[in-house]
């Protein structure tokens, strides 16, 4: 006997990226009229009104042919103006596009509620868990990494201990949390809980510079392609005494060392220049 499956089993190990594909192939309608999104079988169609619309149609035709079954097939084939909206969720962000904002979802924000509420009985699984639902929050809400150093350095060490005991790490023994990124912690849960709408900026210009800087306690360096001419610029030095002895005390730290790095670097590459140029 053969079987076959009529649907795809989303624990098989090449589901995710058949279903992005998928997904993908689906939603380029040509013509430029809308930018899109995709996040494995979960797409968004983002520009005017119209262009939208139109976008859709398209969608609902291919998704048809191809026997794709998207969840809102009855509204598109009913009322597909009930698909557009300005406010919405999409990819656990809440998004609002008339104001240009970003900001948590209510169930991301009750997982983080719920999660620190139980810190007093922490596993190191439940530790790493809040964690991850704190870095959730990176790139969508305005947070101040560098300000969090004790943390980071924390979750650093518990991450190494937990990879040098390999596969007979027990997840499962308590935690205790330095004091330090405790407090650390706690301001990171409380912002996120805040979630404070972030305005979103539109992307800078093409870059005329891809720049990759690194940075230490010594110095600091960079290797540098220009988008326009192919050309590659290489340069590194120890850091200059008058910064060693001001920034002595921060000179351990990379959310210290590595910001500076950048704009040390930055004012290296384009000293020499003589017209404004942009660098990512």
């Amino acid at each position: 006997h053969f079987y076959r499956l009529c649907t795809l089993p989303m624990g098989m190990r090449q589901s995710v990226q058949i279903a992005q594909r998928a997904m993908q192939k689906v939603t380029f309608v040509p013509g430029n009229r809308t930018e899109r999104a995709v996040c494995i079988d979960n797409g968004l169609i983002v520009g005017d009104r119209d262009a939208v619309r139109a976008d859709l149609i398209q969608i609902r035709e291919r998704a048809k042919r191809c026997g794709l079954t998207l969840n809102e097939a009855h509204d598109m084939a009913t009322d597909i103006d009930a698909c557009i909206f300005t406010q919405g969720e999409w990819g656990g962000i809440a998004l609002d596009f008339t104001n240009k904002t970003v900001k948590l979802t209510q169930k991301v924000l009750a997982k983080i509620d719920a999660s620190f509420a139980n810190r007093g009985r922490w596993s190191v699984r439940g530790f790493v868990a809040h964690m991850g639902l704190l870095y959730r929050s990176v790139g969508i809400l305005a947070v101040p990494l560098a300000d969090y150093f004790a943390l980071l350095r924390f979750t650093s060490r518990v991450n190494q201990a937990m990879a040098e005991e390999g596969e007979a790490a027990d997840w499962d023994r308590p935690i205790t949390v330095w004091p330090s990124a405790m407090t650390h912690l706690a301001e990171w849960t409380a912002l996120c809980l805040r979630n404070e709408p972030r305005q979103h900026r539109p992307h800078p210009p093409q870059a005329t510079w891809t720049m990759a800087t690194d940075a230490c306690r010594y110095g600091w360096g960079y290797v540098a392609v220009n988008n326009e001419t192919g050309e590659v610029r290489t340069h590194g030095e120890p850091w200059k005494y008058p910064f060693r002895r001001a920034n002595y005390d921060l000179l351990g730290r990379s959310t210290s060392t590595q910001p500076h790095g950048v704009y040390t670097a930055a004012g290296h590459l384009l000293s020499n220049t003589r017209r404004r140029q942009h660098f990512a």
